[in-house]
């Protein structure tokens, strides 16, 4: 059961400001799990080099529908090539490719306040988003959102692929989105706590790289 977790959003193969997340969260002793909600692949820095910094810090991540597309066009099922800045397929193999190959659509994480499920999008649909200022009819509009609620079975949901910032509570369900660590948007990260209830996010200057604190939620 884990009470303070790192929470990583939308990394589109920005190996450099993933690497800055990571070393900054592996300095706080008190965080005992990170968590990552996808889309590794299709972006201007190495894809391989964010699986293998994913995998040697053992954080927990589920498979973004861009990492789907990667691995369905190596199959010769999609498109996905056509892509702006898309990761080719030579670029990924050995253990880092077995290791996208291998994450799962969702997790489940047990935290000292309930239960917590890690997707990317809203639950098994990848391509679903819950943005910040989603109005009340494009909430009753998302069918897995309402099958999540409907299930009275996680206290929180972790997910990303709209790349916003945001914790935003629906009747029990705290849902959470860390953003994304693409340097032409707003990179950063967030460090959750499960006992005192808040949510701490951090930027990523784009141009120096350094941490600096930003808003702080309450979950």
């Amino acid at each position: 059961m884990f009470t303070r977790i790192g929470l990583i959003g939308d990394i589109h193969a920005e190996d450099a400001t993933l690497n800055v997340a990571l070393n900054f969260l592996h300095q706080d002793d008190s965080i005992d799990h990170l968590l990552c909600v996808g889309d590794i692949v299709t972006g201007p820095g190495d894809a391989a080099v964010c699986c293998r910094l994913l995998r040697e810090a053992e954080v927990a991540t589920v498979r973004g529908n861009h990492d789907r597309w990667f691995l369905n066009n190596s199959r010769g099922l999609g498109g996905y090539l056509h892509l702006p800045r898309a990761t080719s397929d030579y670029d990924i193999t050995g253990e880092d490719r077995v290791f996208l190959e291998t994450l799962p659509v969702t997790r489940e994480i047990e935290t000292s306040a309930g239960l917590l499920l890690l997707s990317h999008g809203t639950g098994d649909d990848d391509t679903s988003g819950i943005y910040p200022d989603d109005s009340l009819a494009a909430l009753e509009s998302n069918h897995r959102l309402h099958s999540l609620l409907g299930e009275c079975k996680y206290h929180f949901i972790v997910s990303g692929h709209t790349h916003e910032r945001m914790v935003r509570r629906i009747n029990h369900l705290s849902i959470i989105n860390p953003g994304s660590l693409r340097r032409d948007l707003r990179p950063g990260f967030g460090i959750a706590d499960f006992i005192t209830g808040r949510i701490q996010f951090y930027d990523i200057d784009p141009d120096t790289l350094e941490v600096v604190a930003s808003e702080m939620f309450s979950l």
